[in-house]
Parts: C-alpha cells; sequence; structure tokens
C-alpha cells in the first residue's frame, strides 16, 4: 500500500483512522511546539498557512496564540479539507490544493508532510518563495 497517495489520504481521513491513531492530538503538540520558533508576537496580524492541515487541528492553538492573524489550511485531500471546515471554518479558511497553489502568505508552517513528498526539496524551494 502506497501512503503517499491521495486516495490513500482521502480514505484515512474519512474513514476515521487519523483521529483513532491520535492524528489530531498530534497536530495539536507539534503547532504548540512550533509557536516559540515563530518569534511573533501575540499581535501578529499577517497570515500563517499549514501546509498539510489534515483535519485542521492547529488551528485554535494558531488562532490561541496570534487571535489576529489570518489563518488559512490547504491539504490536497478533500475529505480532510472538509472535516477541516465543519470544525474550523469559523476560524481560518480551508483550500483543498496542491503547493503549487497556495497563495502568497506571511508565515507557512507544516508537520508531518515532507517525509510523504518524492520533491520535498522542489516544493520547500516553491514554498520559501511564497511567504
Amino acid at each position: 500500500m502506497n501512503i503517499n497517495t491521495k486516495k490513500y489520504w482521502n480514505q484515512r481521513f474519512a474513514s476515521g483512522n487519523w483521529k483513532e491513531t491520535g492524528g489530531v492530538e498530534e497536530t495539536m503538540i507539534f503547532a504548540e511546539s512550533q509557536i516559540p520558533r515563530l518569534k511573533l508576537s501575540k499581535e501578529f496580524s499577517g497570515t500563517i498557512l499549514d501546509f498539510g492541515c489534515a483535519l485542521g487541528d492547529a488551528m485554535p492553538v494558531l488562532q490561541n496564540s496570534f487571535p489576529k492573524a489570518k489563518l488559512i489550511g490547504i491539504d490536497f485531500s478533500q475529505s480532510a479539507i472538509e472535516q477541516s471546515i465543519e470544525k474550523y471554518g469559523d476560524i481560518a479558511d480551508f483550500i483543498t490544493a496542491t503547493y503549487v497553489d497556495i497563495p502568497d502568505v506571511d508565515i507557512i508552517i507544516s508537520s508531518n508532510v515532507f517525509e510523504h513528498l518524492s520533491n520535498d526539496q522542489e516544493i520547500v524551494k516553491f514554498l520559501k518563495n511564497k511567504c
């Protein structure tokens, strides 16, 4: 089974397996660990994008730390984005897309994504030009 496919991730998010295996908690822990590294004031009012946002569970963590920021989540899984909108659509915008569709933003965060990409270095270069 190739876990690095859109089909796999759509099925996994739709099945509830992500939640059952601790994906929600892990996303929140990673978001919390990224906050100090961003070295931003609580008054930051720019745009933060979560690349590979899964079910969007980093958004409440980010909103709590940066209540004035505009938050965006992007994932290539339609199932993940639909669930993200349902849970957090009132605090963030969510887009079903790939890296080439990312808008210009101030900050891009990501966790547990690049190990699933065969062209990770190309994508990192692209993302650096988007923020």
